[in-house]
């Protein structure tokens, strides 16, 4: 196999770091979470992961799709999601609007 060139690396970096950098602002941007409306759920596996955060704070998750950190779910009570050990929860209506029209 051919060794990558060192110019390969540097795009696949740059690549890399304005993918990393754009995920802040993205969930900043994202607008605030409300509780009785759809939000993204992101927990570590220390947590029990998104479903056991969800379902102690007594939200349930919605939509086909699951992810290995985060679900959309929709929670009774945000600030119980967070001392559950939810890392962000951000509305996933506003984070809609980032991902396209």
């Amino acid at each position: 196999m051919k060794a990558a060139a060192p110019r390969d690396i540097a795009v696949f970096t740059a690549l890399a770091l304005v993918v990393l950098a754009s995920l802040p602002l993205a969930l900043v941007t994202a607008g605030s979470a409300r509780a009785g409306r759809p939000v993204l759920v992101l927990a570590g596996p220390l947590a029990g992961g998104a479903p056991a955060v969800i379902t102690r704070a007594g939200g349930v998750e919605v939509g086909p799709t699951v992810a290995p950190l985060g679900r959309i779910a929709v929670l009774p009570d945000i600030a119980l999601a967070r001392r559950e050990g939810a890392w962000i929860i951000v509305d996933a209506a506003a984070l809609a609007t980032l991902c396209g029209p």
